[in-house]
């Protein structure tokens, strides 16, 4: 799972980068959030992934 909660939270990265505007300068808040709930949620999967492979050991 730790593998899977990087790659979901390098996607919610990317989706933060192209949230913004660089010739308006302005931000899409609707996929700033969206993308936050990515990163959480990859996050989430993530520490969870790592705790059993520790109890694994």
């Amino acid at each position: 799972m730790t593998k899977n909660g990087l790659f979901i939270i390098s996607i919610g990265l990317l989706m933060f980068v192209y949230s913004a505007n660089a010739q308006t300068g302005s931000y899409n808040f609707a996929n700033i959030i969206t993308s936050l709930v990515v990163m959480a949620a990859g996050l989430f999967f993530f520490v969870t992934g790592r705790k059993r492979e520790k109890q694994n050991k």
